[in-house]
């Protein structure tokens, strides 16, 4: 199932647990001497710049997991 959420800023698409393991990337918030955004979360590397990130214990398990950052250069325009 698949559900649409508008805001004044982006659209979101909800999806299934399943579809979420088909993603490419999980994009996490960059570590940086800041407290976790998300209870329980832990840490680990980028898979592009090795830097360190929280992971939601909520995120999906396979996609490889990607820094705010290197997840901006893959999208934005050079």
């Amino acid at each position: 199932m698949t559900q649409k959420l508008v805001t004044p800023f982006a659209t979101v698409e909800v999806v299934s647990d399943e579809e979420c393991e088909r993603a490419n990337y999980v994009v996490c918030a960059l570590v940086r001497d800041e407290p976790s955004p998300v209870p329980n979360s832990y840490q680990t590397s980028c898979c592009e710049c090795f830097r360190l990130i929280w992971v939601s214990p909520y995120s999906p398990l396979t996609p490889p997991k990607v820094c705010i950052e290197c997840a901006a250069q893959m999208v934005l325009p050079q």
